[in-house]
């Protein structure tokens, strides 16, 4: 049996990286889940209780920045400490602690000196950002203490309800693009993006690849100009496709979504160029 200061999640794609930085927060008392992309960080967070997160700004699925933004879009985990490593200028840095307040910022070369430091700031000693006692981890890494655990799942069905909402506005899109109403667009394409992020950081890896390509597929849509039949074929093949998982109770497509997204792609390099928009 073992006390931890905390359950730190540290997300990084450098596996050399990732294991600096699990050897670092170890060696300083927590408990640490590594992973070594965004995707179903989550589930993580929501089920293992995590108190803080170590988070490097350059991921390959999606810079660290945004990861941040998805996770305030949750109740249960918006309040979440955030760490972001970063190598970047200052001037990237300053813009970065402007646009997400309270995250702070810990720099590749002072590594070593200002993550324990940052992580005992926001953490502190004697209780966890969640308002609980440090945690004892059996050996099998099982721990009692506090409330129990929320269940990872209960994120998924709040997803689906936003989907099944914005879907039917996504039916409507292609019509309101040809009589150039672009601010209804952009609005239903902002909230398929959201959604595609969130169903990313929740394993739903198949989801956010089609609601990426719906949102890609809807925000090149012709401005003023007649949507082609083919293209509004596809546009609805993924629409129906994101249905069928909207009306599920596990995120489980009953269309497979490779050929749904093979069509919105060939549908999208159809478009005839926008015309360049003056002054």
């Amino acid at each position: 049996m073992r006390k931890v200061l905390g359950r730190v999640l540290v997300i990084d794609d450098d596996p050399l990286m990732l294991r600096v930085l699990r050897e670092l927060l170890e060696g300083a008392g927590y408990d640490v889940h590594a992973r070594e992309s965004a995707s179903g960080i989550a589930q993580v967070i929501v089920q293992e209780r995590i108190d803080a997160a170590v988070i490097d700004w350059d991921l390959p699925d999606m810079q660290g920045d945004a990861v941040i933004r998805l996770l305030r879009t949750w109740e249960d985990v918006k309040d979440l400490p955030v760490l972001l490593i970063t190598g970047a200028e200052e001037e990237t840095r300053e813009r970065i602690r402007s646009q997400l307040p309270g995250v702070r910022i810990v720099t590749k070369e002072n590594l070593r000196d200002e993550l324990i430091s940052a992580l005992g700031t926001v953490l502190g000693t004697n209780k966890t950002v969640r308002g609980l006692p440090p945690v004892v981890l059996g050996k099998g890494g099982e721990f009692t203490v506090g409330k129990q655990r929320n269940k990872a799942s209960d994120l998924v069905p709040q997803l689906l309800t936003q989907l099944a909402e914005t879907l039917p506005l996504a039916r409507t899109v292609w019509t309101q693009a040809s009589q150039g109403r672009t601010a209804q667009v952009e609005s239903v394409v902002q909230s398929l993006d959201l959604l595609a992020g969130q169903a990313r950081l929740l394993a739903l890896d198949e989801a956010a690849s089609l609601l990426q390509a719906l949102t890609e597929t809807l925000n090149a849509l012709p401005e003023d100009r007649k949507v082609p039949r083919d293209v509004k074929r596809a546009i609805d093949g993924g629409i129906e496709a994101l249905s069928s998982l909207s009306n599920g109770v596990d995120g489980a497509f009953t269309i497979p979504p490779e050929p749904v997204i093979g069509a919105l792609h060939r549908a999208r390099s159809s478009f005839p160029p926008r015309p360049e928009r003056q002054g």
